[in-house]
């Protein structure tokens, strides 16, 4: 290199890619090289046809050394690569993890609230690689927690509530200002909202902690108690009732978290929706209660103990389907018995076309079993529907019967 200097070799030579002697030099970490074309004067801001510069070669491959002589030389750190993400060298040393290179830059004062092409923030692309020790240097640096991604709307926060990074979460904290209840742009997401869905629970802690509000919805007006409650996180559930989460509150499609914990199964969360005064009663916008839906799903269990809880097992939705019409319907035998001899009236008929009592239609649904409990409970044999149906011998014959 330094015959060809002598020979006048044009220092800032480009070769078919675009590519510099010192481009060359700063992307193979050869220091020395770089030093002596920079004591020649070589240009240190001429980029490729990618539109990329020495700086932003070596930072992209964590040559701390070089930045450091490319810096001092005059290398404009804010050149942005001309590919389809558009970084410059402080959010390329971000992306590739490179400490080093990234206190050297922001050293030399790099804007820290850079946003990419894609509309990224670099303390977003550091909180979305999980890489605490660059969100705490981009935090301690005054980066600003609250600029959202263009297309989505998500903040840091919400990308570290999401992928459940504890420790991330941690440091945005610390930032003097932050938005600890943004919503993200198409679904209205909050952080907490985002955590209680992912079923992050030490999140969810340290966002009620910091006081988020536990009771804002998103699109659709479901709440983190009722994402958290759907996906049957039990402790997220104990948290935010903890923290005064509303456990009546009805989302747009008329769901209320009780009804859908039992229409899942997820008894546990009953129990603790309940402790918390829930509506046992409560219903949806068809009409059904907790008890409607846990019987026509078959949670036995659930429907014990709404009836131990007093729940009214003869409202009915507005279909004027009752529990044990529905449960006879299924053939749940066992929730049919519970329903029984919790007092659920058995000559409720529906309030539908043909008008069938429970007797009824476990008798067209060919439900043996379900017919024998009814028929024990006195139903009424000679009921006749809507359709001038009767029921009779002739149709169903209990096993024991001899004719």
């Amino acid at each position: 290199v330094e015959r060809l200097l002598q020979a006048k070799a044009n220092v800032n030579y480009q070769n078919k890619a675009g590519n510099t002697p010192i481009y060359l030099a700063s992307i193979k970490g050869h220091a020395a090289i770089v030093r002596l074309l920079i004591r020649i004067k070589a240009d240190v801001n001429i980029c490729n046809k990618d539109g990329i510069s020495p700086v932003y070669a070596a930072s992209r491959s964590g040559r701390t050394g070089i930045v450091d002589l490319l810096v001092n030389a005059g290398a404009d750190i804010h050149l942005a690569a001309a590919d389809s993400c558009g970084d410059v060298p402080l959010g390329i040393a971000i992306r590739m993890g490179h400490i080093q290179t990234v206190e050297r830059l922001l050293k030399a004062n790099a804007n820290v609230n850079y946003t990419n092409k894609h509309g990224h923030s670099l303390l977003f692309e550091a909180t979305s690689e999980g890489n605490k020790d660059m969100v705490d240097r981009l935090v301690d640096t005054g980066a600003d927690t609250n600029v959202a991604t263009t297309k989505s709307g998500y903040v840091p926060l919400g990308m570290a509530a999401q992928n459940g990074h504890v420790a991330i979460v941690q440091s945005l904290l610390r930032a003097k200002v932050i938005n600890i209840n943004h919503r993200t742009k198409n679904g209205r997401l909050t952080p907490l909202f985002l955590a209680s869905k992912g079923g992050h629970v030490d999140v969810v802690r340290l966002l009620t902690q910091k006081k988020c509000d536990v009771n804002i919805c998103s699109k659709g007006d479901i709440s983190p108690l009722a994402i958290a409650r759907n996906n049957g996180h039990i402790d997220i559930v104990d948290l935010l009732v903890e923290a005064g989460a509303k456990v009546n509150l009805t989302a747009e499609s008329g769901d209320v978290p009780l009804g859908i914990a039992a229409e899942m199964g997820h008894i546990s969360v009953v129990e603790r929706l309940l402790q918390a005064k829930a509506n046992v009663n409560t219903l949806n916008k068809a009409g059904n209660t907790p008890i409607y839906l846990a019987s026509i799903k078959g949670h036995a269990a659930i429907v014990r103990l709404l009836i131990r809880i007093k729940a009214d097992v003869n409202i009915c939705n507005k279909d004027g389907i009752s529990p044990v019409y529905v449960a006879s319907w299924t053939g749940g035998t066992g929730i049919v018995d519970l329903l029984v001899n919790a007092g659920a009236d058995i000559h409720l008929p529906a309030a539908d076309s043909c008008g069938d009592v429970p007797l009824g239609i476990a008798i067209r649904m060919g439900h043996v079993q379900t017919v024998e409990r009814l028929l024990k409970a006195n139903a009424n044999v000679n009921y006749m529907n809507k359709v001038d149906d009767y029921i009779s011998y002739s149709v169903y014959v209990p096993e024991d019967t001899t004719m």
